[in-house]
């Protein structure tokens, strides 16, 4: 019996130091009906923006006037944002987003330095409130600008396509408003720079530029570079891939004593098939290379090519052909053609 008696006391013992801690700490916020909700880390770069979603209570025996007011302070207990009757303090870059009087205290934060980094609390002033959310705190960590431009749509363009791309800013941010421009193998382009404006006040900054794609342009680099506050940069470079049929570079035959020797020189995108014909019978690498016939065929850069080596008889007619294609078109080159001379 004594032994259930002591466990008896243990328990009770500790279900009253349970309830002691619930009346402490945050949980004491809870029953007293003080309430915050606010993530507990949030990260920001430099030059950009983040947007702290933050929404808090008080007891239920209260109701906020449209005179309270919403204050942001630093680790240091200074003063960093803060609002009341849509009245913003003009501190930078730190402003509070929504009616504090309907219990919003979400806060945005634009183009940070290092030293914004560390903890921050919210307050709610009003006629008959008063309280400090002490025990919720955000951690904003401040990082270097690495986010690039968005450029689209990636994609293949065919010779003499009229083209239009986009490039986003990253971030949308509300005070911020940078400079975008363009850099690249284009010419005679037209660029347009636009704004998109949100319903919370924050915008997205674009640009588009519309050219025709020539040929000349595959492989080529195009860039987007972004111009931030501070003299902030960041940019997003593509390699432009036009589409064209196979165009003739370069192409010969030679004949040496009993055997012909041609090349042949295609460029195109995407790569062509490539084959040879002698008198009216096609020939390709796969299928032929022996004693009488050799081919060899390779590519450097963006040109195809082709070498043909056949033994003849003499006295017979020749006709070499150099046949591309792609899915674009064919090209057929008459590169060597001469007719037997009749024996008299």
């Amino acid at each position: 019996m004594k032994v259930k008696r002591s466990s008896y006391h243990l328990s009770y013992y500790h279900i009253l130091l349970f309830i002691s801690h619930l009346w402490s700490g945050i949980d004491s916020e809870l029953l007293q009906g003080y309430r915050v909700n606010v993530p507990r880390r949030v990260t920001v770069q430099r030059g950009l923006c983040v947007y702290i979603p933050c929404s808090f209570t008080v007891p239920e025996t209260e109701t906020l006037t449209r005179n309270a007011k919403g204050i942001w302070y630093n680790a240091n207990d200074q003063i960093v944002a803060s609002k009341w009757n849509d009245l913003h303090s003009p501190n930078k870059p730190f402003f509070l987003a929504g009616d504090v009087w309907r219990g919003d205290c979400s806060l945005f934060i634009e183009d940070p330095l290092y030293e914004d980094e560390g903890r921050y609390r919210f307050r709610v002033e009003d006629d008959d409130v008063k309280f400090g959310y002490r025990d919720m705190q955000p951690y904003v960590e401040v990082t270097e600008l690495n986010s690039k431009p968005e450029i689209s749509p990636i994609k293949s363009w065919i010779d003499g396509e009229e083209v239009t791309l986009s490039c986003t800013s990253p971030g949308t941010c509300v005070q911020i408003n940078p400079q975008i421009t363009w850099g690249g193998n284009i010419k005679n382009a037209k660029v347009e720079n636009r704004i998109i404006n949100h319903e919370n006040g924050t915008k997205t900054h674009f640009s588009t530029i519309t050219f025709t794609a020539r040929k000349e342009q595959n492989n080529s680099p195009l860039s987007c570079i972004v111009q931030l506050k501070g003299r902030l940069t960041t940019a997003q470079q593509i390699t432009m891939k036009v589409e064209y049929s196979p165009r003739f570079v370069d192409g010969r035959c030679q004949k040496v004593e009993n055997r012909l020797e041609c090349t042949c020189l295609i460029q195109s995108f995407p790569e062509p098939t490539l084959k040879w014909k002698h008198n009216g019978v096609s020939y390709n690498n796969s299928n032929h290379m022996n004693d009488k016939i050799s081919i060899f065929t390779g590519k450097s850069n963006s040109v195809t090519n082709s070498t043909l080596t056949l033994q003849i008889n003499t006295g017979e007619s020749q006709n070499i052909q150099c046949v591309a294609s792609n899915i674009h078109g064919e090209l057929v080159l008459e590169l060597f053609n001469e007719t037997a001379q009749l024996t008299p």
